[in-house]
């Protein structure tokens, strides 16, 4: 199946809302106005996949000084500076009729590419225990527990250094 990769717009604000309550549960979910945030703030370092005009994923994250997470970085783009030296995921999802098609893969690949060529020191984002395996992949290392508690679930902090 063709797709692309590119940057996110703001016309892509609703489908991309709409894919963060597919990929997540509500709890775990950014809102609307989360999201316009991100695209606003950081658009460089947000990307989408499209299949013939339909978005079917996406990978954001801000530039911190921290390579380590806490919460209020969901919500808060205060802490995004472009040159800041660390790279951070905070979404990544494909809609699940669209996962089989590495879809997933070509957006991390971006993510990598993207943080290499913008000089960043490492890429961070957390994940739950199930999907460890699928970041290791990536060249990922699981660093334990993370500090945060998004929608009351337990999260391990994964570092790629570059």
């Amino acid at each position: 199946m063709d797709f692309s990769i590119r940057n996110v717009t703001i016309k892509d604000l609703d489908r991309v809302s709409e894919m963060e309550y597919i990929c997540f549960s509500l709890a775990e979910s950014g809102s609307k106005l989360d999201f316009f945030n991100r695209i606003t703030s950081y658009p460089e370092s947000f990307f989408v996949a499209e299949i013939e005009g339909k978005l079917v994923g996406y990978i954001h994250g801000a530039s911190s000084a921290s390579n380590i997470f806490n919460d209020d970085l969901y919500s808060d783009v205060s802490y995004h500076r472009k040159d800041n030296e660390f790279q951070l995921v905070l979404g990544f999802g494909v809609v699940p009729e669209y996962r089989k098609y590495h879809i997933g893969k070509k957006l991390m690949a971006t993510m990598i590419d993207f943080s290499k060529n913008n000089n960043k020191k490492s890429i961070s984002l957390t994940c739950k225990k199930e999907l460890i395996n699928y970041y290791q992949a990536f060249g990922f290392e699981n660093i334990g527990l993370s500090n945060s508690n998004l929608g009351a679930a337990t999260w391990y902090d994964m570092l790629l250094k570059i």
